[in-house]
């Protein structure tokens, strides 16, 4: 836009240039084509001289008053005569402010509805936590996602629909409803569908883990996802209401539990503790490793299988194993980068 200099009241030829300008503002603020350096100039004009926010009220309002005319040289010939004869004016107040939420609608309108007239689809937004760290992410649509250690997702919202990508990690979802828009959580082959619900997807290389707290989801293969804006069930898929966990290892078809409890110890990370129940040895210090920079590997096969029951708490992740060394027959050697298990008899360094 050419720029003008504003000249003072006391001229008559600077007061029709100052509403010139008002009405070529307006003009642009309601064609939603705004540019970001238009915005720019106008506030620095309302800012210059009250005289200026005075006009853009009165063109406003004018505007306002034919919005049904379409026909440029008729406008054009209102707004002369409807500004010589001082028409009504509203308050310098309600207008400003009508002003104001015109500038920050016209700046929407140009991230939701750029030049050419195609909608701008949200981007997708990637999140990632490192070992031994988590997140709280509040999603566009009201819906809250906790994300555990060593995870990455990509949150890809459209009008159409909701979709979460599980690269790897875990994650616990608070679903809002909507249901034009089923939420779906995509991890590798399989894809789990909700509504409105509470959940957690844990993608550990190829196995998967889906617990269900409250509502109901869907596992499905990528092969037969369902449509948007349904929840249908096919012969393939599994359907888990509350207190079902489904487990999918190395690709294979998932195997669906029921157990409220084990849901519960599953989400435990939620706040701040991994508990374990009669769990091998192996498999506790896999979960351990998540956790932590420092690995700790078993070098002794003969402690592998031994069962534990305890609680690793996320806040102090070292002291589990020190505990497995009071409470079992396991040594731990302490390296600089990482912590060796052996069975107590076993003294080689």
């Amino acid at each position: 836009m050419k720029e003008e200099t504003t000249v003072s009241s006391g001229n008559s030829g600077a007061s029709d240039l100052t509403a010139s300008r008002a009405e070529r503002y307006v003009a642009r603020l309601y064609s939603g084509e705004m540019s970001a350096r238009e915005e720019s100039e106008l506030f620095e004009w309302l800012e210059a001289d009250q005289r200026n926010r005075r006009e853009l009220d009165q063109a406003i309002a004018l505007w306002d008053s034919m919005t049904w005319m379409t026909d440029e040289d008729p406008i054009v010939a209102m707004r002369l005569e409807a500004r010589s004869r001082h028409q009504q004016r509203v308050s310098r107040r309600w207008f400003s402010a009508a002003a104001a939420i015109i500038v920050m609608v016209s700046a929407a309108m140009l991230i939701i509805n750029p030049p050419g007239g195609e909608v701008a689809e949200p981007t997708p937004i990637t999140y990632e936590t490192a070992i031994g760290g988590s997140q709280v992410v509040s999603l566009p649509d009201g819906s809250t996602m906790n994300m555990n250690t060593a995870s990455r997702v990509i949150v890809d919202y459209t009008t159409e629909s909701r979709r979460i990508i599980l690269d790897f990690g875990e994650i616990y979802l608070d679903v809002a409803k909507d249901p034009d828009r089923p939420m779906s959580v995509v991890a590798g082959d399989l894809v789990v569908t909700a509504l409105g619900t509470k959940f957690s997807v844990k993608r550990v290389g190829p196995d998967l883990q889906v617990a269900v707290e409250e509502g109901t989801v869907a596992v499905t293969r990528q092969g037969s996802l369902t449509p948007v804006g349904s929840v249908a069930v096919g012969d393939d898929d599994i359907l888990l209401g509350a207190g079902a966990i489904a487990e999918i290892v190395d690709n294979n078809e998932p195997i669906a539990t029921e157990s409220a409890v084990a849901v519960e110890r599953l989400q435990g990370w939620r706040h701040g503790i991994v508990p374990f129940h009669d769990q091998p040895l192996i498999e506790v210090i896999g979960e351990y490793n998540r956790y932590s920079e420092a690995k700790a590997l078993i070098e002794d096969s003969s402690i592998t299988d031994l069962r534990i029951t305890g609680a690793l708490r996320l806040d102090n992740i070292e002291l589990f194993l020190s505990s497995l060394e009071a409470i079992h027959p396991v040594r731990v050697i302490r390296h600089p980068d990482r912590y060796v298990l052996v069975a107590e008899t076993n003294s080689s360094q």
